[in-house]
C-alpha cells in the first residue's frame, strides 16, 4: 500500500490503527532553532527529514496563495542589541527578537490596512491570476503529481488567520465587525471570489468552462469615491485564470484551509459573528471542492476551536488540526462526540516532548487509542520547540511501532448537541 492510499484509508475511516505520520502536514512540524540544536545531537545537517525519523510525505501545490504580489519591500526600521524593528513582507510593522525570532511571538506594532481605502489600495497585490500563485511549469507540475505515491493537497483559503488577521490587526478587526461591519463584508466577498479563482485554475479545465464569480462592486463611500473597485476595472475581463493548463486539471486528496481564529480556550469571534461574516464564503470553495473528489477539508487553527466545529461540519470542512492541547484541545472528547464525521491531526502536546519519558509516554499512548479510533493523524500540536532533546522526538516516533491495521468497523458518531450551550 503506497503512503497515499494508506493516508486516505485512513482519513475515510477504513483502516484502524494504522500510522501514516505526515511530515509537515498543515504545518512545519520542526523550528529552524531546534534543527540546528539537534544538529549538535547526531541529526546529519544534509538530512532528509522524511528518512531520517520515518515520517510519510505529504505535498502541498506551493506558490503564494494568500501573499500580496508584489510583496512590501522588508525594511528595518530600527534595531537594538536584543530586537530589530521591522516592515515586513506583508506590510506589517513588528519588533522580532535577534535571536529567537521563529521560537518567541513578535510584538504587533501596525498593519497595513486600516480604512476602505488601504483595503483599495491593498487589491491591487491581491490579483488571483498572478503566474507567482502557480507552478512555474504545468506541465512538470503535472507530470510529478501524476506518478506520486503520497497525498497532495491544496490550501483553498483563508478568512481569518493568514488574511484579515494579519493585514488588518486581531484587536483592529474584532473592533471592527461593530464599528464597520458593511467593510468585513466587502473584504471577506474580495476574498471568496479570489480564492474561488485560484481553485479553479487547479480544479477545472478550461474546456469545461470556468466563469467569472466576482463580487458586485460595492457603491462609492465618503472615503473612496471611486466609481469602480480594482477587481471590476475594465481593463480586467479575464473569464478563467490564462495561466493554468488548458487541458486537465489536478487530482487532489486534501484540502487545508489555514485560519488560526482560535485562542486559549475559545475562538476570537463567537459562533454568532462567525455565522453571520465567515460561514457563507467558505460553502462555495468546499462544494468546489467535494464536486472534484477532495472529501477530506481540514481546517488548521492555533488555539481551542470547539465552538465553531459544528458550523464547520455544516459546509463540508470535515477535518481539523493540530488541535493544541495547552489550549485546551481534547482530541478524545472531539472523536467521542463526532464519531466518523470528524478528522484529526495532531494533538500531542509538545511541551510534553521535554518532560521526560513518563509524559512522552502518556501522549504516544492517547495517540494510540486515537490510532485505533480511526481517521486520525498522529503529530505533534505544532512546531516541536527548541527546548526539546533529538532523542525524546525518537522516543516519541518508536512508541507508535510496530502497529497494525485493525479491521474496519463502523463507528456510529454521536449527535452533537454542542450548539445548545453556545453564546450564539
Amino acid at each position: 500500500m503506497t503512503g497515499r492510499e494508506r493516508f486516505l484509508k485512513i482519513a475515510r475511516g477504513e483502516l484502524r490503527g494504522e500510522v501514516f505520520l505526515p511530515l509537515d502536514l498543515n504545518y512545519s512540524w520542526f523550528m529552524d532553532e531546534t534543527l540546528e540544536r539537534w544538529r549538535g545531537e547526531e541529526l546529519p545537517r544534509e538530512a532528509d527529514l522524511a528518512e531520517f525519523f520515518g515520517l510519510d510525505r505529504v505535498a502541498f501545490t506551493g506558490g503564494k496563495p494568500y501573499s500580496p504580489i508584489p510583496a512590501f519591500d522588508v525594511q528595518v526600521l530600527a534595531e537594538d542589541a536584543e530586537t530589530r524593528l521591522i516592515r515586513d513582507e506583508l506590510g506589517i510593522t513588528k519588533r522580532v527578537s535577534k535571536r529567537h525570532e521563529q521560537s518567541t511571538m513578535p510584538q504587533w506594532l501596525d498593519f497595513p490596512i486600516k480604512s476602505r481605502a488601504d483595503f483599495r489600495e491593498f487589491q491591487k497585490r491581491l490579483d488571483p491570476h498572478s503566474p507567482s500563485r502557480f507552478p512555474a511549469d504545468w506541465a512538470a507540475a503535472k507530470a510529478k503529481w501524476a506518478k506520486r505515491d503520497y497525498p497532495l493537497g491544496i490550501g483553498p483559503g483563508s478568512f481569518f488567520g493568514h488574511t484579515l488577521q494579519r493585514w488588518v490587526g486581531t484587536e483592529n478587526l474584532c473592533l471592527l465587525f461593530y464599528d464597520d461591519p458593511r467593510l468585513v463584508h466587502e473584504m471577506l466577498d474580495y476574498l471568496e471570489w479570489f480564492f474561488l479563482e485560484l481553485l479553479k485554475a487547479y480544479l477545472i479545465p478550461v474546456a469545461e468552462g470556468r466563469g467569472d464569480t466576482r463580487p458586485a462592486c460595492p457603491s462609492p463611500t465618503e472615503d473612496d469615491t471611486r466609481a469602480a473597485c480594482h477587481y471590476a476595472a475594465e481593463d480586467d475581463t479575464r473569464a478563467a485564470c490564462r495561466y493554468a493548463d488548458p487541458v486537465a486539471a489536478v487530482d487532489f486528496d486534501f484540502a487545508s484551509f489555514g485560519e488560526d481564529i482560535a485562542y486559549k480556550g475559545r475562538p476570537f469571534v463567537s459562533p454568532g459573528l462567525f455565522r453571520e461574516f465567515f460561514l457563507p464564503h467558505y460553502v462555495p470553495l468546499c462544494e468546489l471542492l467535494r464536486s472534484r473528489g477532495v472529501e477530506t477539508i481540514f481546517v488548521d487553527s492555533d488555539g481551542c476551536i470547539d465552538e465553531l466545529i459544528p458550523l464547520w461540519l455544516e459546509v463540508g470542512v470535515n477535518a481539523f488540526s493540530p488541535l493544541e492541547v495547552a489550549a485546551g484541545e481534547d482530541a478524545l472528547a472531539l472523536k467521542k462526540r463526532y464519531g466518523r464525521d470528524i478528522v484529526l491531526a495532531g494533538n500531542i502536546d509538545k511541551r510534553a516532548l521535554a518532560r521526560g519519558d513518563a509524559a512522552i509516554e502518556r501522549e504516544a499512548a492517547k495517540a494510540r487509542r486515537l490510532l485505533d479510533l480511526g481517521g486520525y493523524f498522529p503529530a505533534v500540536d505544532h512546531s516541536v520547540p527548541p527546548d526539546v532533546p533529538l532523542a525524546s522526538f525518537q522516543r516519541l516516533l518508536r512508541a507508535f511501532r510496530p502497529r497494525g491495521a485493525l479491521p474496519f468497523v463502523p463507528v456510529t458518531p454521536l449527535t452533537c448537541k454542542t450548539n445548545a450551550r453556545l453564546h450564539l
